[in-house]
C-alpha cells in the first residue's frame, strides 16, 4: 500500500540529476509544483497544453531544464536561454517515448471518483507509461474534483500519495469570431450524416460543431470532448450509431 507523504518528504524522493516525469494538461499536479522550491540540476518531461499548463518548469531551479513535445508561448524564454528542449513527436510516439526513457519519479494527479475510488485525473494521455516506468511514482490526491469513470484506477501501482486541494482543470470558453465561423460552416457543410469526427481545440473547431446541429448519427473518436461536441451528444445528433468501431460510444 502506498504511504502518505507531505511535502518535507520530496526532498528526499527528488534528488538533483533526476529524470522527473510530470502530467500535462488537465493531469497536472500543481500541489505537488508548488512544493519543489528545494530542486537543483532536475530534467522534467512533460507534455503542456497552453490553456491549462502555463509553467516553464525548467524555472523551478538552478540548472534545471525541461524537455516538451509541444510549444506553449510559456516556454519562449526557456527555450531562447537554452533551458527547454523541444522534441516534436506525434502523440503516440510520445508515449513510446516516455515508456522506454530512463524515469526517476513520476508526478501525477488523481482523484476519487463518484464511487470514492481513486482515479487519475481527467486526462489519461500518458498515465500508465509513466506509472510503468518511473522507479518512484508519486500522486497527488486532491478533495477538490470528482476523476471520471473512465479514468484509470489508482490501485497498488503508485509508491506515495500526497494530499491537495487543486481544483479541476477547465479550458477557457471560446469565442467564435466572424472568421472563425464562416469557415466552420463551410467544413460543417462537408460533414455527412453518420460520419465519425475528430475535434480539437479552438475558435475554428467550436464553430464547427456549433454548425452540425442540423446533422444526425454523428460518431466521436477524439482526444478530447468539448462543450461542443457535449452539446451534439446531449442533443441526439451524436450517437455513434453509424461508426463501424465502437458502435454507440464516445471514445476520447
Amino acid at each position: 500500500m502506498a504511504d502518505w507523504i507531505t511535502a518535507s518528504d520530496l526532498k528526499q524522493l527528488i534528488q538533483p540529476g533526476s529524470r522527473v516525469y510530470v502530467g500535462g494538461s488537465t493531469n497536472e499536479p500543481h500541489g505537488l509544483l508548488e512544493q519543489l522550491d528545494f530542486v537543483t540540476d532536475v530534467q522534467f518531461i512533460q507534455m503542456p497544453i497552453a490553456a491549462v499548463n502555463q509553467r516553464d518548469l525548467s524555472e523551478l531551479g538552478d540548472g534545471c531544464t525541461q524537455v516538451t513535445f509541444f510549444m506553449t508561448p510559456f516556454l519562449a524564454n526557456g527555450i531562447t536561454e537554452g533551458r527547454v528542449e523541444f522534441i516534436p513527436k506525434q502523440m503516440r510516439a510520445v508515449y513510446d517515448y516516455i515508456a522506454t526513457q530512463s524515469i526517476d519519479v513520476a508526478l501525477l494527479l488523481a482523484a476519487p471518483d463518484v464511487n470514492g475510488d481513486l482515479r487519475f485525473g481527467a486526462c489519461v494521455d500518458y498515465v500508465d507509461a509513466a506509472i510503468n516506468n518511473a522507479r518512484i511514482r508519486i500522486v497527488e490526491v486532491s478533495d477538490a474534483f470528482v476523476s471520471t469513470l473512465g479514468s484509470l484506477l489508482v490501485g497498488e501501482s503508485v509508491d506515495y500519495l500526497f494530499a491537495s486541494h487543486t481544483q479541476g482543470a477547465t479550458f477557457p470558453t471560446v469565442k467564435i469570431d466572424s472568421v472563425s465561423e464562416t469557415i466552420g460552416q463551410q467544413v460543417a457543410d462537408l460533414i455527412r450524416d453518420g460520419d465519425c469526427i475528430q475535434t480539437g481545440i479552438g475558435a475554428v473547431p467550436a464553430a464547427i460543431l456549433a454548425g452540425l446541429a442540423g446533422k444526425n448519427d454523428l460518431g466521436l473518436h477524439s482526444g478530447l470532448i468539448d462543450d461542443g461536441a457535449m452539446r451534439l451528444i446531449v442533443n441526439g445528433n451524436m450517437n455513434g450509431a453509424s461508426k463501424g468501431v465502437d458502435q454507440g460510444m464516445h471514445i476520447t
